[in-house]
């Protein structure tokens, strides 16, 4: 990312834009600041930005907090990012957890729930 753009981007977090925000978590995860990329991702997460949700929920499994990781990860599957309903899977088949990692389709769109177990 360009200095211009950065600069773009982060007055544009400033401001609230949460597409922003992911895109300088990114960036902050391509430099190898993990801290920075989880600051930014939880940001937009807690403002409901499904990508961020996402996002956080894997730095958050790298680094080992599984229970935070799979609720964040959940939340971004229950709206329908079909990559974290893949990772709702992964982890719980990393657990040995096989049934847990069952979907079910949510209706509308094609969307898939996660269920609770």
């Amino acid at each position: 990312m360009d200095e211009q753009v950065e600069r773009r981007d982060r007055a544009a977090a400033e401001r609230g834009d949460l597409d922003a925000m992911v895109r300088l978590g990114l960036l902050a995860e391509q430099r190898g600041n993990a801290s920075e990329a989880e600051r930014r991702y939880r940001w937009a997460a807690c403002d409901g930005h499904t990508e961020a949700m996402f996002r956080l929920g894997g730095i958050l499994q790298e680094r080992g907090e599984s229970a935070e990781a799979e609720q964040w990860l959940r939340r971004s599957a229950d709206v329908g990012n079909v990559n974290a309903v893949g990772a709702v899977g992964y982890l719980l088949e990393t657990r040995g957890d096989l049934a847990g990692a069952r979907v079910v389709p949510r209706g509308g769109r094609g969307r898939r729930r996660v269920l609770e177990r």
